[in-house]
């Protein structure tokens, strides 16, 4: 919390000096909270807003989710929220398993769900021995994540197969599709989870092409949503009236036309990034990664140092190189602003907007070698990396 308090100072001062369009978020997280003036005085007032919207919104989430109609959804603060007040409601005391990509790595809030309900965990990627396990253990939930936040993908056969195999063991299956429930369809020729078999699934709102507050949308069984609702709201994890309409603006708005041009603006990020950085770039569907052991490697190689000498670990190096490019550049990353847990790996996630307020491709690519220059200088020093970070 001192790195992202030491981010919100950091983007303060920058809105003071230079205004909003100084800043580019790319996070991967859009935020936007797109409401008429109409919508507040009817859509946001807390008891009988989510009255007038329940129609609409149930309708919307079906089409969003691929829900047939005896699908119900329900929206929670976070998308973190629903995932673990599923987990304490539908396996408390009991087994979880949670199922990724061959890459893949399980959420933090798949970890912190299971240790606040007592629930015993089992990981497994798609490349282990997850079969016999599932046999062996019988969870009584599946947490599937077909596209994890450093967006390594898992097929749809793959993932019909987890769930065809989760419901002969007599578990229910979860799908964590924060950006999946987008990207599969629009950019992998895929299709929803719900389609697949899939008992519930949950979505950001904020991500992957739709642009809303940040929330978790979540759908699928009745039965199951109706239980996940009430745990909710005995909880304090459920979404109030207001978040709940600027959720339901955007899924009337979203088309995949957003996710494809970001996906675009993404793709020419990449390689731009790449023609400077080379083999030490991943690619994304949506952008450009650092992992974050190559990137302190990258960082040592610039000053010829072994290991032994560098005062940071790869987190905290890629955690120095996001708060240069916020402070120097108005680059905003979830290494300033993004949540404990999250991924180690630097990634840029633009959109047109972002790059519009950042100078464009060529400047993004010339703050990040600016910002890899300024953190290698200091890689052997502990007091001046604490100072990037936390502004100590």
């Amino acid at each position: 919390m001192r790195r992202f308090n030491y981010g919100q100072r950091l983007a303060a001062e920058r809105l003071r000096l230079f205004g909003e369009t100084s800043i580019g978020v790319f996070g991967g997280h859009a935020g936007d909270f797109s409401l008429s003036q109409g919508d507040t005085r009817t859509w946001c007032e807390e008891w009988l807003g989510p009255s007038r919207m329940e129609r609409q919104f149930q309708n919307a989430a079906r089409i969003h989710l691929g829900g047939d109609d005896q699908a119900r959804a329900a929206l929670f603060n976070r998308t973190s929220a629903g995932i673990i007040t599923a987990i304490a409601a539908l396996a408390g005391h009991g087994i979880v398993m949670s199922l990724l990509p061959p890459e893949g790595r399980s959420h933090a809030s798949v970890r912190r769900g299971a240790a606040l309900a007592n629930a015993r965990l089992h990981e497994h990627t798609a490349q282990q021995n997850w079969q016999q396990s599932i046999e062996r253990v019988r969870p009584d939930l599946v947490v599937i994540t077909p596209v994890t936040s450093d967006l390594d993908i898992l097929r749809d056969d793959g993932m019909l197969n987890m769930i065809q195999i989760a419901h002969a063991v007599g578990a229910v299956v979860l799908v964590d599709d924060a950006y999946g429930a987008r990207l599969r369809p629009a950019l992998c020729d895929g299709v929803s989870a719900l389609s697949l078999g899939a008992d519930l699934v949950i979505t950001s709102c904020d991500k992957a092409g739709l642009h809303g507050p940040r929330a978790g949308l979540m759908g699928g069984d009745a039965a199951a949503i109706t239980t996940l609702q009430a745990r909710s709201r005995e909880w304090g994890t459920d979404a109030r009236a207001p978040t709940m309409a600027g959720v339901l603006r955007a899924l009337q708005a979203y088309t995949s036309l957003q996710l494809i041009s970001e996906a675009a603006c993404g793709k020419r990020l990449a390689e731009a990034v790449s023609h400077e950085l080379g083999a030490w770039v991943r690619h994304s569907p949506l952008g450009v990664m650092l992992d974050a052991e190559d990137l302190l490697r990258y960082l040592l190689m610039q000053r010829d140092m072994d290991a032994g000498f560098s005062a940071a670990v790869p987190c905290e190096a890629s955690a120095a190189v996001g708060m240069i490019l916020l402070r120097e550049f108005g680059i905003l990353t979830a290494h300033s602003h993004g949540d404990p847990g999250g991924s180690a790996a630097l990634h840029l996630k633009p959109t047109s907007k972002s790059l519009a307020r950042t100078g464009g491709i060529v400047s993004v690519v010339q703050a990040l070698r600016e910002s890899l220059k300024a953190v290698a200088a200091v890689i052997d020093q502990e007091d001046r990396l604490r100072e990037l970070i936390l502004g100590e």
